[in-house]
This record gives C-alpha cells, structure tokens and sequence, in this order.
C-alpha cells in the first residue's frame, strides 16, 4: 500500500480543515503534576526574577483575620498570626527589567520558553505553576498589566493599561483556598537561603503581613582571576567545551531574622533563639562560601545546534558558566555570638553537595561541593538532568565534565594553599605538616567521591573527568608536605612505628577519604607502600632500640604474609642495638642483613656479649622458634660464640666490656668453660674438635702461673715437678673436656730430656734409685713406651727430629731414627744404613711397632733402588744391578711399588735386547720387536715378563707412529709394507679415530703410475717409468679393481697392512659420490685417459646416469655438477678431410658432430628432431641416450620443445564441407585404433573428447615458423596440416589443405593433441591408420568390430547420463531443490568440461574434509563484493565465530558429534547440555546420513550453538561446522525424514564445495549443485536413521522456513558462513 499517495490525495481533496483543540485546565493541570516539589511558585518566580537583571527580591504573604487574637503584645500577636491565621495573598516583586512586549506574548503561551541562551526558562511552562494554588494571578509591570481568568476549562487573559507607572514587576497571587496555613519559617528561611546561593540577586526580604521576618544579602568580598594549571586539561572528552577562564570568589551571606517569641519548629527555637534577648530582636548570621566559578566556551556541530534549540526551544550557548561552591562550618557564625545558624545548613555541603540549576536539585554531586550548572539541561520538573534524551544527553554530560574538569582545578589550588602555609610554618618538617592536617583532612574528605543520587551517572561522569584531566601525577597532602602523588605511597599497616623516610598519606586523611584514596590507585597516581619502598626508606636510616622492636614487629607480622619480602627488608636494616651488662651498657650498630643467630639464654647468659651476627635476647623475644628459622636465623652455636670470644679484633670494634674479655679475665673465662663442659656430651664429634680448636691457641686457660694456653698447662693431678702451670678456678669442669681442649696429663719429652740432661731426678720417689746416666737408647725407647698413650703429637715429632740411634758400623754419630733402616739381611745387601741395635732385634714387638711410628724404615723406595742401580752401572758392579732388579720384582708386591708412578723415572736403568752396554728409561723401550722397525729400543728378553712391573709398554704410543711416518717417508714397497703392518697388528683401540687424523696425510707411497694430470718420462720420449709419490689414506683403494683402475690408485700392503689403512680411510672400492667427484674435477684429464671403447668417457657418464639418485642425495656434490663443464655435447660441423681425430683438449669429433666438456645449462635436449634439424647449427645437443637425456634433464639442460616456439600462418578459408567432415570422421574413428594400443598415463585427451571438442576446416596454405628463443634464430616451413586451440581449450581446430596434403602433417598435429609424449614413432604407427582402410586394419590384427561397438557404447552411455541428469535436475526443483544453473560448466573459458576432472574434483573436495582436533575456535569476520553478472554485485559476508568445546572429544565408545558454545554459555554448559542433548543426537543423525551419501567421514561433523546470528554453518579449513539453533528454531523437529534431510543436504553440500572454493560466486554455486546431483540418488535411496524419534509433544516449533528457496537467497546472502 503507498501511504503516501494516500496523504497526497487527503491534502488535496479539499475537504474542511479542523484545528486540534486544547483543554486548557486539563493541560495546566498534567503540567502542575511534574511540579509537584514544595516552593515551586516561589522558585519559578525568582528565577524569572534572575532572567530579568533583578538584584531584590521582595516575598509579601498576606493572611486573613485571625481565628485567635491575643490581648498581650504585639510578639504575641506575630506568634498568633503565624499559629492560627491562613493566607489570603501571595505578593512577589523584582526590581528587575519591566516587561517588554516579547515578554507579555510569551507569558500568555504554555510551552515558549525564553530564547535567550544564556537565561535558564527553557520549556515555558514554569509560571503556570502559580495556578497550583491561584486561580486568577495578576501580573503587573511597567505601565501595563495582565490578568489571567478561567471560563470553563479554557483560560482567557486581560490587558491593563495603569495609569501609575511601576519601576517593578509585581506578582500577585490570591490563594484559591481559605485554609492555606503559614509555612514552616526555617524550611522557608533555608528555601530562600539556597536561592540566593547561585542566582544573580542581592537581596531578598520575607513579609509576613507587616513583618519583616527575614531579610538575606549576598556580597562578593574578594574576588581574583585565576589560571588554569598547565597539568590540567581543558577541554572535555567529546570537545565541546572548554575552560577559557577561572574566577575564585570569596561570598559573604548575611542573614537578619526576626525573633518570633514561641516558634513553630523546635529547630527555630533552638537555633536562632539565644538566650536572653528581647522578643523581636533581629538575629544576624553570616557565612563565608568559597566558589569557583569557571567561563566555558562551546563549539558544536550545526546539526547538534538544531537539536538542542528543537528541545529546549533555543540554541546552545556559545559561553556559559560553571561554578562550584565549597565550604567550612568553621567559616560561618552568629554574630550576636549564638550556636550555629540552621539556615545556613543546606549551604554548606555536609554529606554530599547537591546540583544547582539555579535552585537546589534532587541530584546530588558526589563530593561535599555544590556545583550549579546554569546551561545545563534539566528534566520539564527541574529536578534532574536529563540523561536519557540523544543529544540534551550529550550536552548534560559534557557538562558534567566541565565540573570534573573544575573540581580537578579547585583540588590543585588547595594543596597549593596546603603548600604554601606548610612553607609558610616552617618547611615539611613533622610540626609544619601537623599543624595543617586537620585542613589538609577536611580537603581529602569534600573529594571522597560517593555514589551520587538519584542517578548515579551524574557522580560517575564528575569522577570520571576529575581522575582523566589530569596530564600526570596530582599533588597530595603527604607526611612530607604537598608532594606529587607518584612520590607518595599508602603507609602499610604498622610501619608507622619505625618507618619516616617514605612520603605517606596520613591516616587521618585515608580513614575519611578511603573513595578519594582508592581513586589514586584505581587510576595509577598512587601507590601501596612495597617491600622496595620500604626498602628506600630504611637504606642508611639507623634504627634506635625502640624502632628496632618496632620493626621487628611488623616483620613477624609480615612473615605470616611473604616471607620472601619480610627476609628482603632485613637486609636494609641497620641499627643502634644497646646491650646491658654488669651495670655498663653498650651500644653497637647492627646490620639486620647480616644477623645469623639467635641467642638461646637457657644455655649463654642473656648479660654474655655476642657477635654483630647475632641478635640479642631481647629482639628476638617476640618470635618463635619456628618464625626465626623462617627469617633465615638459627640457634647460636656454641662453637660460633667461642669464636666470637677469641676473636681479638672484635674487641675494640664493640668496645667490649673489659669483665667480658675470655682473654684477661680468669672469672668470666672459668664461666665460659663451665658453659662448654655443661654442653659437651651434647656436641658432635666434630663441634667438640671445633670448640678445641679454637680455645686451643689462645691464652683462656686459667693456671696459678696466670693466663695460659690449654697446651701450656698442666691437669692440677700432674705432679712430675713442682713448678708446672696447673689449671686452677675451673671448679665443675670436667677434665675430660680439659683434656680435650689439650691440657697436658703428662711432661713434655722436651723437659724430661733436658732435665735428664741437666742430671736432675725425676722425682724424690720415683728416681731415688735411677740417674740419667745410667739410660741408653733402648732404655729411651722402654720408658716412652710406659707413657705412649699420653704423648702429644708434638712430643712425636720431637723424637722423630731428634738425634737420638747409632747405625751400624758407625757409633761416632747420632741419626734420626727415620734416617736409618731395620737390621735386616735383605737390607744390608743393598748396602743400606741399618739402625744399630743392643742385643737382638725382635721384628713385631713394641719397641718394633714403637720405632716405625718414630719413622724407623723397613723398605727402600723405588728411586733409592734405582739409585743402586745407576752407581752399580758406573762402577760396573752387574751382579749388584741385577740384584736389585730381582729384589723389586721379588717384592713388587708386598712393597707396594705399584704405587710409584714410574713414567717419572728419568733415569736408564734398564737393559735392552741385543746391546748389552745400553741402558734406557721405561718410557722409551717396549716388548713388542716389531716396533724395531720404527727405530724403538726393546727391553731384555729376560726382563719381559715383567715388564708391567718396570711400567715398559708393548708398543709405542700411535701418535709416536704417525708422527714417524710423517717425518720419515717411506722410500721402499717393503718398508712400507713392514711399517703399516706392524701398524695393522695394534689393538684395536690404537686404530680408533686415525682416519680423522691421519686421513688426509700424504704418506701412502705410489709405484704403479703418474698421478692424473702429471708430465711423465713417457710423454718426452723416454719410456714409460715407475714414480714415486704419496697420497692421502682417503685417495687411494685397497686391493686391485680394474673397472676404476683407471680413475684412482690402488694399492695392496697384505692383510694387516691393508687393515691399518682401511682404518685411516682408504676405501675397498669409490663409491658414485667419488667418482662423481673425480668427473668434476678433473673432466679434461679424463675425456683424454679414457679412451677404450669398453670403458670410454661416455660409458661412465652412463655409469653416473645410473646413479642419478644417490648422487642427488649429496646437495653440495649434485650443486657443483649442476654448474661443471664435464658432460658432452655435440655441435655439429661439416667435416674436413674426411678424418677423424682429437681436435683439442676436451673436444672429441664423431661423424660430423663434435663433442666437447660443457655444463648442464649449455647442453639442449633433442626431443623434436625436426626442429633440431632447422637450428642444430646454433645448438649444443646431449648425446642421443635415453639414460644420459634424463640425467641432462636432472642436471638442469632444457628440452628443445620447450626453447621452440611454433606459431602458423593460414591461408584463406577454403569453405569445403565435403573434405572437412570426410577429415574429420576419418580422425575421429582411426583415433580409437591409435589410443586403444596406448598406455592410459600418456594419453591426454580421449576419443569422446576429441569428437565433442574437434572442428575441421580447409584453407589454400598452410606455413609454420619455428623461433629458437635465445638464440635469435627463425625457421619456416610449409605443413599441409596444423591444429590450433580453441576457447575454450577443450575446443580443437583442424586446418589442412585439401589438395595434396600430407597425411603425416595431420597424425602429428592431432597426435599433439591426443598424446602428452607425442614420439616419431608413435607418429608414423598413427600415419598408418590413417592411411589404412577398416578393411586393411583388420588384417593387421585390430579387433576392428570391438572398437565400434565400443565407440557407440560409449557414446549411448553419455546420452543416457545427460538424459537423466536433465530428469533429475527437473525432479528436484518441482520438490524444492534450488537448482538455479546446468549441471555442467557455464562460461567462456571454464575449464570444467572435462567430465574426469570433474569428478577429480568432487573427489577432492570430499577428501579434504577433516576433523576438528582444536578445543576452541577463534576467526574474525570480513566481508567482500562478489561479482555474479557482468551488471550484478553481491556482499559476502562472513561473521566472526568464537566457540570453545563444551563436550569431550569424541573416542571409540563414545561418536556423537563435538558440541561448541560461545564463551558466554560455557559456565553453564551442563544444564545446557542436558536440555538440548536429543535435539542435538535427532540433528547428527540426519547430517551422518548425508555425511554417508557424500562419503565424508563423520569425524568431520561438529554442531555449534549460538545466542544470536543468522550462520546455519560454515566450513573452517575443510572442518564442517552446523547450527544447532537453526534446527530447533526453524521447525525440523516438526518436519518429516525427507523433507528435513534434503534440505540439510543441500546445505552439507555447500559447505563442502567451500573445500573447493572458499568464497560465494557462480562457481561456488556450480559446485554445490554438482555435488547434489551427483549424490542426491545415494540420500534418497538410503533408509530412514533408526534414532530419530519425534520430539515431546509440549515442544512448541520454531518459526515455519520456506521449503522452497534459491542458492542466491539462502547461500549468497550470508545465511551460510564459508
């Protein structure tokens, strides 16, 4: 229906026109409900005031007579008429601008708001709130006045004329009711208070009847222009507004009210009734306001314009004003010297500041600040901003940026004053922040941001833009005075007590501006203290005692949370730690970080000192063990605090109290030794030898000589002489622990030998009867032996040094004990010093095992026996040498000489085989005489059994060897063959790695020939002679191969010879990479060697050929022979002379073709020998080889078919029908005898084919030019026949010349066509059947009747395919298939013709179908113009998909489908899942079956779930994905088996195609329908799945689907996602 030719034809009908009527009081009434807050007429009234430059307002109630009169005063009287007296009239009068006419027309008009931007009556109804208590207003202004009247419903107006000119405006207003009550004076005083606020009055005055209850001025006292802080933006988000100027006013409110005697309110009473004043004394009350007031400046769109002067009835402003209003109860008094004035309370922000839209709103601000908002735009009832309207919303808000904008300034000029009265008072010091907190506090809670009312936005979009307009960091108020925030931190709990080096927020200013402070770190100004911060602040900061407690304190509360940073922070520690002791205290710096232990007082005394490692008693009090251990800190060892005690430095460093010194004080140390003896059995083995160790050389013993060392002194018990130093003061010391700290139980041997010396006894009762002279040697040795377990280390190595045994043979001089050896046979034969003995000497008794403990020796060590030997050489003595030998053989064992290590012996000691006078080291002989023949000595034949024994080798070391062939060549076959096989017969781990080493060392000596590329005798003349030269392991081959004789060099050394080279890298036999190699290296040497026609340069080429493979493996190898110039290749030449001969290095003549080294790129493969004939003087041609083409071909050389191209003139078209189709029958038929003997691989275009895509025609000349590319070289030939493609390229064009054509030019033009290798020969056996009658084929052997029975089958069966296929594609559109094109390609130039290559590709397509293995699914959407028609676009669109796996992935027991959901349903993905699991199994069950007609795995199949989208499925890199949704939701549950199965199909099929072609467009469409009807036979054929069951009956059906649409509208409008 066109509606609007239905308006057209109602406007022009010229019927009669009626105005829409109003009802007037129906109208005022509906507007009164949206003003339905109290002072609403007094509001209204003084905003026109405002409007019009009034700076007075004056308020006048009128009442009627009394119900009650008093008989007292006239305070009584007042009192009365406010109790009990009602009002009759409601006068308000402005001195502002009279009315102009504009004025008086708008006034009578509902809904015409005032134009002016800057004024704030927008809708034009505000004054027809009067007639919510007045039924007649009057207005009077100027000399003129209008009175307003009702006549039924509609309201009239009357004009006057005055003849008395008034200056003001008058608003008179009689009161509708007669019981109208005097309002609540203090809820007025406060209304008429916050009026005056923001409004642009001076004065307004309240009258009830003759009395002047109130009277409110307004001054400005002070007032200063003011910059915008650089930090700070200026302009809102959207760039509508921007600051351009800022204004700080300081605004004193005045307020005189009249004493009333009794109030009504108790509040008015209380609060402006001081006691003991008159009745009717005016009261004054002042209050002090600070207002930031900010111009704005707007730039908008004209568009923007029009819609805000569409809904306001006025443009928007091009400047407007902001303010902002903070105060303090301290700013505001009563000056007769009264409690606070309440009607000042809705002033001053207490709880939360309100918006201002030249009255208070219902809408609060969120902060403690008023702000008023004159251009904002507010709802019809002015009680909040309209927030929901498009661009009045766009407005509000960005105005409510500007007061972010502002508030942002009005915070930064306030720590400016912070800042300036802390310098002021003295700098950031601890007393200049005090004495500012309590403001800087009050400051912090006005911007503690709270949730605004009633809507929230307004306080989001102020915080918002405060937090946002800033260009960094914002100054706060710290514990070190004003600071930028990112220098300030958030004080963690409890490092108040220790922590004064980090600027903090105090806690006063975070406890009551916790929103404000968490602004600061939501917005990243400002952070929690970190372990780093605390870090800073302790770094070079000493901790006094009081601290240090307090520290720790937190620490332990700290290592509850982290113990990694509480570990951290002690490391940043130090401090003043104060020790008390014996009265003295003492006071040392400590560093935490390097505190180890703690002091357990059970066992050292707390008043004890202790290392700066270790934390006194009185720190560590508040910690557990177990919290101790966790700081890293363990129990003070016992043998740690001896170490501190002893440890002399420390002393003056700690300045250690002289009564603790364990070095000077026989008291304290006597306790310290009572402590470690009350210990001892309680130590381990290694701290009691600690603890030993370190009393031991120290002077803390006490004895009654004084001070001494342990090892000085003398257990009280040892009595030998009277003058010891016995330990005394040791009281409770166990002597065990004495004894082990090394005090003596015995004299020292010293002393006793002296003594001895000296003739003193030993004691009066123990040498009465014995003197020192009567003692010798053994009665020494007797007496030590009484005392042996008490003698001290020292004490043996004092007799081990001493002087004290005769040897034999010499009693004039005394000898070391260990100098001398024990009397024995064995001994004295080698003729070594023996210790003389008294009497006989008794192997294994005490004095026996007591004189080997003082070192007496028992055997001679190997370099003393050597020794013997070398002086038995020089002096010739050999039965003494070979004495000695056969003692350390003898007593190898039992001597231990093993243990020697005798590749030291520098000395030659040892006789070697067959030279009797000589003498060598056991380094430089060896067993095995066959390395005699490298020049090494052997050892004596006798000797060599024991030869391990002497440390003599069998052989030399191998490198010894190698080196010897290095330095030494080889000049004889017989040397060499001795020498490597004697270098063959080595172990086997000698051999190991040699051909690393030795490999490419020449020392291999070469008799047979020259090498390669050498001048000879033979070559001057002189005869073919034996050279001598050496090659490297690796360059020669064992034994005597006479294939590659020619090509390398072989020798033959016998076995073990042969296995030594083997082992350095000779080879039996070259492998092909070998010769390979040889080839490229030396191509010219070889073409000349090889020439036997058995073994020619050729016949290895083939070799080679033959081993294409292998050599191919070695890239390097394979890239060298790509580029060296070693292949033959033939240019041809006439011959001169008739002969043959080698014309030049590298360059062989055969015939009339000449062959020369070249590399594969400059060789040409002869495959079209009749352009070969046309340029075979420009080309260089490969040797005509099967093999050796294809090696060519490998190596990089290009056919010639491919450098040739052939192009053709024709003549003019002859037009003769009858030759053409008699051409044209005889190819088609004799083109099945040709193929039919035809291996299938090389045929490229079958007999159907050729018969659907040839066409024959006849034209007068025919000519063929051949260009030889890169070679500048043209050939033309006339041909009576020539083939040329057509378009498509399934399309043949015959041209032959009917008179005296050739029939071989036709078998070799079709023959190009029908073969993909067309050969001559195959050529010539197709000129045959050409030329051949049916007849004369037969006869050679075709089954000729076979042939054309087949034919014509084969042609019947493509008529009956394409008969049913048209069937089929008729059937399938009448039941709803959309089959919009033909089943076969459409277009010029497509290349789907081919019916095999259709299939190959539908087959494709199948194949490539996978399945998902991924758990989730993440692609972004794109969209692109899909041309359809040569005039026709579309858009293809493909939507983003985002899906997770919601079921686990399917297994061997388990083959339902994968399920994906969007991230927004997998939290509930189990009931999800149980209330669509049979809608999903009833869905796979359908897409299986059409998975098996097409024959794609059912691993391919995922279903997916979505909220929202049109996407029925999609193909993701062959995975096919399906909409679950689109089951439910378009009805086929509802449907039958075939009607549900077809459609999904169809829709299979397309996703399938997408396999082929990813996006829409014709042959995407193509494609699907092929699919379809190739398979749709399988689908209709197959049954029904056995699992489909129809659903509950309460399952309501989805909306009904068309069951008959086109590809275009359900695939390529973006239905389906590629």
């Amino acid at each position: 229906m066109d509606f609007n030719a239905l308006r057209a034809q109602a406007l022009n009908s010229g019927a009669e026109e009626e105005a829409v009527t109003v009802n007037t009081r129906a109208l005022v009434d509906k507007v009164l409900a949206r003003y339905s807050s109290e002072w609403t007429v007094l509001r209204e009234l003084i905003a026109n005031a405002a409007d019009a430059c009034a700076t007075k307002v004056t308020i006048r109630f009128t009442t009627g007579p009394p119900l009650y009169t008093p008989r007292t005063s006239s305070a009584s009287l007042l009192e009365c008429t406010i109790h009990h007296s009602t009002l009759r009239r409601l006068e308000v009068t402005n001195n502002g601008n009279v009315f102009a006419a504009c004025d008086w027309k708008r006034l009578k008009s509902i809904a015409e708001g005032n134009p002016d931007e800057q004024k704030i009556g927008a809708f034009g109804v505000g004054f027809y709130s009067v007639f919510a208590d007045c039924e007649n207003p009057l207005v009077l202004s100027g000399n003129q006045g209008l009175d307003f009247y009702w006549d039924g419903d509609a309201l009239f107006t009357r004009k006057l004329q005055l003849e008395e000119y008034f200056p003001d405006t008058v608003f008179v207003l009689d009161y509708r009711n007669s019981t109208t009550k005097v309002p609540d004076l203090m809820t007025l005083y406060q209304f008429l208070a916050t009026s005056l606020t923001f409004a642009n009055l001076s004065t307004i005055e309240l009258w009830l009847d003759s009395w002047n209850l109130l009277t409110l001025t307004k001054n400005t006292e002070e007032s200063i222009a003011a910059a915008i802080p650089r930090e700070i933006k200026s302009t809102t988000k959207r760039g509508m507004m921007r600051v351009t100027g800022l204004q700080k006013e300081l605004v004193r409110m005045s307020a005189e009210v009249l004493r009333t005697g009794e109030e009504q309110s108790k509040e008015l009473a209380t609060a402006i009734i001081p006691q003991g004043q008159p009745i009717q004394t005016p009261i004054n009350a002042t209050v002090h306001l600070s207002i930031l007031s900010a111009t704005v400046s707007t730039s908008v769109t004209p568009k923007f314009s029009l819609e805000i002067e569409r809904a306001t009835k006025k443009p928007p402003p091009k400047n407007t004003k902001l303010s902002i209003l903070w105060s303090s109860s301290a700013l505001a008094s009563l000056e007769c010297g009264g409690s606070y004035l309440g009607i000042f309370d809705p002033i001053i922000p207490s709880k939360s500041g309100r918006i201002f839209i030249g009255f208070p709103t219902h809408q609060t601000t969120g902060l403690l600040a008023h702000i008023s908002l004159n251009s904002v735009i507010p709802t019809v009832e002015r009680e909040s901003i309209d927030l929901n309207a498009g661009s009045v919303s766009d407005w509000n808000k960005e105005i409510l940026r500007v007061a972010g904008i502002v508030a942002r300034v009005a915070w930064s000029y306030k720590m400016k004053v912070l800042k300036e009265k802390i310098r002021q008072g003295g700098g950031a010091s601890a007393d200049g922040v005090s004495a500012v907190l309590a403001e800087a506090t009050q400051v912090f809670e006005q911007f503690a941001f709270q949730d605004s009312t009633p809507r929230s936005r307004v306080g989001k979009i102020i915080q918002e833009t405060f937090w946002a307009a800033g260009r960094g960091p914002i100054d706060v108020f710290s514990s070190h005075g004003v600071l930028p925030s990112t220098q300030v931190r958030i004080a963690a709990n409890g490092v108040a007590g220790f922590l004064d080096g980090v600027p903090t927020l105090p806690e006063e200013v975070v406890k009551v501006a916790e929103p404000f402070v968490a602004g600061l770190k939501a917005n990243g100004l400002i952070l929690d203290m970190s372990i780093e911060d605390i870090k800073k602040g302790l770094r070079g900061k000493a901790l006094d005692s009081k601290q240090l407690l307090e520290f720790l304190k937190w620490t332990q509360k700290k290592v509850a949370v982290s113990l990694s940073e509480a570990k951290s922070v002690l490391t940043s520690v130090n401090a003043l730690v104060r020790e008390e002791g014996s009265g003295d205290e003492v006071a040392r710096y400590i560093t935490l970080g390097s505190i180890k232990h703690y002091v357990n007082d059970d066992i050292i005394p707390s008043n004890f000192p202790v290392g700066l490692d270790t934390l006194p008693v009185a720190y560590t009090g508040i910690f557990s063990k177990s919290e101790l251990h966790d700081l890293g800190w363990q129990e003070l060892p016992l043998k740690e605090w001896i170490r501190f005690l002893v440890d002399t430095s420390s002393f003056s460093s700690q300045r250690r109290n002289p009564r603790h010194n364990i070095l000077n004080s026989p008291e304290f140390s006597g306790d310290v030794l009572r402590i470690v003896s009350t210990r001892w059995g309680y130590m381990t083995s290694e701290d009691q030898q600690a603890i030993a160790d370190l009393l031991k050389p120290h002077a803390v013993m006490p004895t009654k000589l004084g001070m001494l060392r342990p090892t000085k002194s003398y257990l009280s018990s040892v009595t030998l002489f009277q003058d010891l130093a016995n330990v005394t003061g040791v009281e409770g010391v166990s002597e065990t622990v004495l004894v082990a700290l090394g005090v003596r139980t015995m004299v020292e041997l010293d002393v006793v030998l002296k003594r001895l010396k000296r003739g003193r006894s030993l004691s009066a009762a123990s040498t009465q009867d014995m003197t020192v002279e009567k003692w010798n040697f053994s009665d020494l040795i007797n007496y030590l032996l009484t005392v042996s377990h008490q003698l001290q280390p020292d004490d043996i190595t004092l007799l081990k040094n001493a002087n004290i045994c005769h040897a034999e043979g010499n009693r004039s001089k005394l000898y070391k004990v260990c100098d001398l050896y024990e009397p024995a046979d064995t001994l004295r034969n080698l003729g070594l010093r023996v210790l003389h003995w008294p009497g006989t000497y008794r192997p294994g008794s005490k004095e026996d095992e007591f004189l080997r403990a003082l070192g007496l020796r028992q055997i001679p060590s190997v370099p003393e026996l050597i020794l013997i030997i070398a002086q038995a050489i020089r002096m010739r003595r050999r039965a003494l040498s070979d004495y000695v030998l056969q003692y350390f053989i003898n007593s190898y064992s039992a001597n231990n000489y093993h243990m020697f290590n005798r590749s030291d012996i520098k000395t030659a000691f040892l006789p070697l085989e067959g030279e009797a006078s000589r003498y060598s080291t056991p380094a430089c002989c060896f067993t095995n005489e066959g390395a005699a023949v490298l020049g090494y000595s052997i050892l004596r034949r006798d000797l060599q059994p024991y030869a391990n024994k002497f440390g003599v080798e069998a052989d030399p070391p191998i490198s010894w060897c190698l080196n010897y062939l290095k330095e030494h060549p080889l000049r004889s076959t017989p040397q060499a063959g001795a020498v490597f096989s004697y270098l063959g017969s080595r172990k086997p781990s000698d051999l190991d790695n040699l051909d690393q080493l030795v490999g490419s060392w020449k020392f291999v000596p070469i008799f047979q020939r020259p090498a390669i590329g050498e001048s000879t005798p033979a070559q001057t003349g002189q005869g073919l002679q034996t050279a001598l030269r050496y090659i490297a392991p690796r360059e020669c081959f064992l034994g005597d191969h006479k294939s590659f004789a020619k090509i390398f060099d072989f020798v033959d050394f016998g076995h073990d010879g042969n296995r030594f080279l083997r082992r350095c890298g000779a080879q039996y036999e070259p492998s092909c990479l070998d010769v390979g190699r040889r080839f490229i290296q030396q191509p010219g040497v070889l073409l000349e060697l090889l020439t036997d026609p058995s073994e020619s340069y050729c016949y290895w080429l083939q070799w080679l050929a033959a081993r294409s493979e292998h050599l191919q493996r070695d890239q390097v190898l394979w890239e060298y022979m790509r580029r060296s110039p070693f292949l033959l290749g033939g240019t041809y030449q006439m011959a001169q002379g008739g002969h043959n001969s080698l014309q030049h290095e590298g360059t062989v003549r055969g015939g009339d073709v000449y062959y020369a080294l070249k590399s594969a790129a400059e060789v040409t493969i002869v495959d079209d020998f009749a352009a070969f004939r046309c340029f075979r003087n420009q080309l260089c041609s490969a040797p005509r080889n099967h093999i050796l083409e294809q090696f060519y071909i490998e190596l990089g050389s290009q056919k010639l078919s491919k450098l040739v191209q052939v192009t053709y003139n024709l003549g003019k078209e002859t037009y003769e029908p009858l030759a053409a189709m008699k051409m044209e029958n005889l190819v088609i038929e004799r083109a099945s005898f040709f193929l039919s003997d035809i291996d299938g691989a090389d045929i490229k275009v079958d007999a159907a084919q050729l018969k659907a895509g040839l066409k024959v025609k006849t034209t007068s000349r025919i000519s063929m030019k051949r260009t030889l590319k890169g070679y500048s070289a043209k050939h033309t030939d006339s041909v009576t026949a020539a083939v040329i493609p057509g378009d498509p390229p399934t399309e043949w064009i015959l041209w032959f010349t009917p008179v005296n054509y050739r029939i071989h030019d036709v078998s070799a033009a079709i023959a190009q066509v029908l073969l993909r290798r067309p050969t001559l020969s195959k050529q010539l056996s197709f000129d045959g059947l050409l030329t051949k009658d049916v007849g004369a084929l037969e006869l050679y052997g075709y089954d000729v009747s076979r042939i054309l029975v087949a034919q014509k089958e084969e042609l019947r069966i493509a008529e009956d395919q394409r008969r049913r296929e048209d069937e089929l594609r008729s059937r399938l559109q009448a039941d709803g298939f959309p089959i919009n094109g033909g089943l076969y390609p459409f277009g010029a130039g497509n290349s789907f013709a081919n019916e095999n290559s259709i299939t190959q590709n539908l087959n494709t397509a199948i194949t490539a179908s996978r399945a998902f293995k991924a758990s989730s699914l993440l692609s972004g959407g794109s969209s692109q113009q899909i041309k359809e028609a040569p005039n026709s676009t579309y858009c293809d669109v493909q939507q983003a998909k985002d899906l997770v796996l919601a079921t686990p992935p399917p297994t061997a027991a388990n083959r339902k489908a994968p399920i994906f959901l969007p991230p927004s349903l997998i939290s509930t993905k189990i009931a999800w899942l149980r209330q669509h699991e049979e809608s999903a199994d009833r869905f796979t069950a359908v897409l299986e079956k059409c998975a098996g007609s097409l024959g794609v795995p059912k691993e391919c199949l995922s279903l997916f779930f979505e909220e929202t989208g049109t996407t029925m499925a999609f193909n993701s890199n062959g995975s096919l994905f399906f909409n679950l949704r689109a089951w439910e939701e378009m009805g086929f549950e509802q449907k039958t088996g075939r009607e549900r199965e077809r459609y999904w199909f169809v829709v299979f099929c397309h996703e399938v195609a997408h396999n082929l072609v990813k996006g829409h467009g014709p042959e995407h469409g193509y494609w699907t329908e092929t699919l379809i009807v190739k398979n749709i036979a399988k689908l209709e054929t197959s049954p029904l799945p056995n699992n489909i069951t129809p659903p509950a009956a309460n399952v309501t059906p989805g909306p009904a689907r068309p069951s008959s649409f086109t590809l275009e509208q359900e695939y390529q409008k973006s239905m389906l996602m590629p």
